[in-house]
């Protein structure tokens, strides 16, 4: 391995693991202002996850709109695994 390919991986490595990077990148404000917006409103959820299932289960479209669909669904995946337990007595 020579140097230059060595300091690719080290600027490869530092851009992805750079914290404030994900402070001027629309997409990972567009995941935050959809985090926030299905987590505090129920009927959002529900609505947003119909139109995922929507794009998911046409054909023959675009793969970059399912990749996006996939993306909102990994952006929501705390908020859809969520378990509520209840306590019966």
């Amino acid at each position: 391995m020579n140097l230059y390919s060595l300091l690719d991986v080290c600027v490869f490595v530092s851009i992805c693991t750079d914290v404030y990077e994900e402070f001027f990148n629309p997409s990972m404000a567009a995941q935050t202002l959809l985090h926030a917006a299905a987590s505090k409103r129920r009927e959002m959820l529900q609505k947003t996850m119909g139109f995922i299932i929507q794009v998911l289960t046409t054909p023959n479209l675009d793969p970059r709109h399912k990749s996006g669909a996939m993306h909102m669904v990994g952006s929501l995946a705390d908020i859809l695994l969520q378990v509520t337990v209840t306590l019966s007595n």
